[in-house]
């Protein structure tokens, strides 16, 4: 896929029941309670820009709209665009997949951008499977949401670190597979633009 820059999804870090009013917040749409973790990976399966803040219900969408990667990108700062899945929103700078497709380029299109993205998934999923307490076949931390997050971190960093060294994926990763939220192909800001974009990437690329 050419012009990428980065490979964004979001993914749920399970914590646990946090106490107080904001409770109910961290319940995800797989019903328990989880930081909604967003990262962004390179080809090479290193996490080049993170945001983990937010509690488990947050749409993926939103987490990107306020995010300090969405207002660089929409300056018109970046020279290529991110491949998200169909929970994010086109943009001239974000390339989703075509929803409903009906030519056979839209078809290679949506079949490079899945490769592409499985990438991301991969990443999660070695990630996870190297601190299992960020998968629910581990187990799930037993600490505040600010600590968890704080966890979160640390081990992405570590991530990257193995990564960059090279050291053996652990053998047994988790399948990573997150149910892509409502679509966002419709109307929103930079919808006709950044459908404009994908139709001419698709026009010269997968014709």
């Amino acid at each position: 896929m050419p012009g990428v820059i980065g490979l964004i999804d979001g993914s749920l870090f399970p914590i646990k029941a946090p106490s107080g009013p904001t409770e109910p917040a961290y319940v995800c749409r797989k019903g328990y309670h989880a930081i909604n973790v967003q990262a962004i990976g390179d080809q090479n399966m290193v996490t080049r820009h993170l945001l983990a803040k937010w509690p488990g219900s947050t749409h993926d969408s939103f987490i990107f709209n306020t995010s300090d990667i969405n207002a660089y990108l929409t300056e018109g700062r970046g020279s290529g665009w991110l491949l998200g899945d169909s929970g994010y929103p086109l943009k001239p700078y974000l390339m989703t997949p075509v929803m409903n497709e009906f030519t056979e380029a839209e078809r290679r299109y949506n079949v490079a951008h899945k490769r592409c993205r499985s990438r991301q998934e991969r990443l999660y999923g070695i990630w996870k499977g190297r601190w299992r307490c960020h998968d629910m076949s581990g187990g799930y931390l037993q600490y505040s949401p600010e600590r968890a997050v704080m966890f979160v971190k640390a081990t992405a960093v570590l991530q990257n670190i193995c990564r960059i060294a090279n050291l053996p994926d652990p053998k047994d990763v988790p399948a990573i597979v997150e149910d892509e939220e409502e679509g966002h192909d419709g109307i929103h800001d930079g919808a006709q633009t950044g459908r404009t974009a994908r139709n001419n990437l698709i026009a010269h690329y997968f014709r």
